[in-house]
């Protein structure tokens, strides 16, 4: 099964049958995604990091790190869009340790769970003109 297109859920309270449920889907995406070559601070209970930013919607975002916090972790990632720069609280959502030849894969895809309406509206216009 190919690693991107899975998703670790974890289990209902009620059911402790098994740790983590695996889902796996074509497409989880809903939000236009564009690549941002840019630095990340990221922050949580787990650490303080400095990440490659991967690629960035207005659903979320993927860092570039070779040790990943677990899915489900929160915690909060600063970032710079069209000049707006913003404190986001988000969710690590996915977890990737595919190498590949030179490591390009291994990180996180993190959720954000609020946006500050201007870097919204920043982060629409360069997914839009990204097309």
């Amino acid at each position: 099964m190919d690693s991107a297109a899975t998703t670790s859920v974890p289990a209902p309270a009620a059911s402790r049958a098994a740790d983590h449920l695996v889902v796996a889907r074509s497409n989880r995406r809903g939000h236009r995604r564009c690549p941002l070559p840019a630095a990340a601070a990221y922050l949580s209970g787990h650490r303080v990091l400095i990440a490659r930013l991967g690629d960035l919607s207005v659903g979320g975002a993927f860092l570039h790190t070779q040790f990943p916090d677990p899915v489900g972790t929160q915690g909060r990632v600063e970032l710079e869009v069209g000049g707006e720069r913003a404190w986001i609280e988000v969710e690590v959502v996915r977890v990737s340790f595919d190498r590949g030849a030179d490591g390009a894969k291994c990180g996180m895809g993190v959720a954000f769970l609020a946006l500050p309406l201007a870097f919204r509206r920043a982060l629409q216009q360069r997914t839009a003109s990204s097309r």
